[in-house]
């Protein structure tokens, strides 16, 4: 009888064990909040004609007169670049213009050494945010433009955007 007994409570002490192992469950972590770009790895990013471009640019502020806010990029070689110019300092709708820029105006040039020289010609930039304590810049565009290497060929410029672009001192 002392046998069976032993049998019968090591039996419920295994059947136990496998019980309590086979029902834990591991604990749900929450899910983790991987930061998604709107310009997915750049900073800047738009579509020409219909084709993205993403860049990574910086963001500067030039004292001349009317003051200004540029978001800046160039390739390493310096043979190509991107001029968005925000005639003001605050956050708001800037509209685009090729020439005689003034307060509140506009101005974006896409130009390439022996190729574009795609000039905004209307449209507008808006700056969404001015991030003082991060020193950062975001905002979104849309912006019909010309090319002054090819004939005043016009190109769209859509879907727009900036974000946290950094300032450089």
């Amino acid at each position: 009888m002392k046998k069976q007994l032993l049998v019968l409570i090591t039996t419920l002490a295994v059947t136990g064990l496998f019980t309590l192992v086979a029902c834990k469950k591991d604990p749900v972590k929450p899910p983790t909040n991987t930061p998604t770009t709107v310009c997915s790895g750049g900073n800047l990013c738009f579509k020409l004609d219909g084709t993205q471009e993403t860049y990574t640019a910086e963001w500067r502020k030039l004292t001349t007169t009317p003051t200004r806010y540029r978001i800046y990029w160039q390739n390493a070689n310096g043979s190509q670049n991107i001029e968005m110019d925000m005639y003001g300092t605050t956050a708001g709708v800037y509209n685009v213009k090729e020439t005689g820029h003034a307060a509140n105006d506009a101005g974006f040039q896409y130009w390439q050494n022996g190729g574009k020289d795609i000039r905004g010609i209307s449209g507008t930039i808006e700056i969404t945010e001015i991030d003082n304590t991060n020193n950062t810049i975001s905002g979104k565009f849309t912006i019909s433009s010309i090319d002054k290497n090819n004939s005043d060929a016009p190109h769209e410029i859509t879907e727009g955007n900036f974000e946290n672009v950094p300032l450089k001192p």
